[in-house]
Parts: C-alpha cells; sequence; structure tokens
C-alpha cells in the first residue's frame, strides 16, 4: 500500500500521485500542524507559517510558487536537509508529488 488518507478523505498514493489528488484544503491542514525543524524550535512554527511569511517577502508575481514550495511535504513530511540528501526515496517521491500537477495540465 503506498497511499494514505487525507484530512479531506482523499485517498492520496504516494508513488502515483495526480492532480486531482492534490486539495488545497489538504495542504493548509496538514502544513499548519507540520512543525519546521523537526519541531526544534521554541514555540510551535508551522510549514504554514514559515510559507506564508517567504510568500510576503517577494514580488507578487512569485507569490503562489512560494507559498506552495513546501507543499509536498504535507503529503509526505518534513525532513531535515540532511536526512533527506541521503534518502532518494523521499526526494523520488517529493518529485512525484511536486510534477503530478503538471504533468496533466
Amino acid at each position: 500500500m503506498t497511499w494514505i488518507l487525507t484530512q479531506s478523505g482523499q485517498q492520496f498514493d504516494l508513488l502515483r500521485p495526480t492532480a486531482a489528488m492534490i486539495k488545497p484544503v489538504d495542504i493548509a491542514h496538514e502544513l499548519s500542524r507540520l512543525c519546521r525543524f523537526n519541531g526544534h524550535t521554541r514555540a510551535h512554527y508551522s510549514v504554514a507559517q514559515h510559507s506564508l511569511i517567504v510568500a510576503s517577502l517577494i514580488p507578487t508575481e512569485h507569490q503562489l510558487v512560494a507559498l506552495l514550495h513546501d507543499a509536498t511535504e504535507a503529503y509526505i513530511g518534513d525532513m531535515t536537509r540532511p536526512l533527506k540528501a541521503v534518502m532518494p526515496e523521499y526526494q523520488y517521491a517529493a518529485e512525484q508529488i511536486d510534477t503530478a500537477p503538471r504533468l496533466e495540465a
């Protein structure tokens, strides 16, 4: 089994995602609960909060990309950069999720 059940009730296939499986409500929900830096912060600092801050710092025409730059983490979680670098399966899953909407467009 390579799928998860999202907050909205969507079965999301981690290795074969489609654009139809990606729901903005699921991304927002999960990223608001996911803590940056694996929780090694003094207070909860969510990936959603980080994404909003990044989007507010750049020109308007690039804000959507900035807002969604960590969207894959809604489906596969976050892990520290050094660990990501040695986990090709994680990188593969992230790539599949990141490119799913573009492949079907």
